[in-house]
């Protein structure tokens, strides 16, 4: 199990690289009001994943199970701002990079919390 663990963080490792590469890219350009929407997105995965790892280490199943829903509101955060992101872009072609970039961010954390539930690819968390 602490196999699967780890080759599982190792991807979570990947997502916080391709987060830290698009956040540089938009540091160079003004902020979308969008963005505002990203750290409770981030806060919400990470704590998921903290929970499910916290759960293996305390051999705590009913709080693994806890984790599990939370997933719900990553994804509906990652589609709400996908959908602002991609109508901000055909109203506003000049913020095209920045929006996909803020898209990037927001599929690597969705990632992160399909991480934390066992379902992003590969083998997951043991919950």
């Amino acid at each position: 199990m602490a196999m699967k663990i780890s080759t599982n963080l190792e991807r979570v490792g990947d997502e916080a690289t391709t987060i830290s590469r698009r956040v540089l890219e938009l540091s160079q350009e003004p902020q979308l009001p969008q963005a505002a929407a990203i750290p409770p997105m981030a806060t919400l995965a990470l704590q998921m994943l903290k929970d499910a790892l916290d759960a293996f280490v305390h051999r705590d199943p009913a709080r693994a199970r806890d984790v599990v829903p939370r997933d719900q509101a990553v994804d509906e955060l990652n589609r709400r701002l996908h959908g602002e992101l991609a109508a901000l872009m055909a109203q506003r072609p000049s913020t095209i990079t920045r929006c996909l970039n803020l898209m990037v961010i927001c599929k690597s954390l969705e990632r992160i919390a399909d991480h934390a539930t066992q379902r992003g690819r590969g083998s997951g968390l043991p919950l």
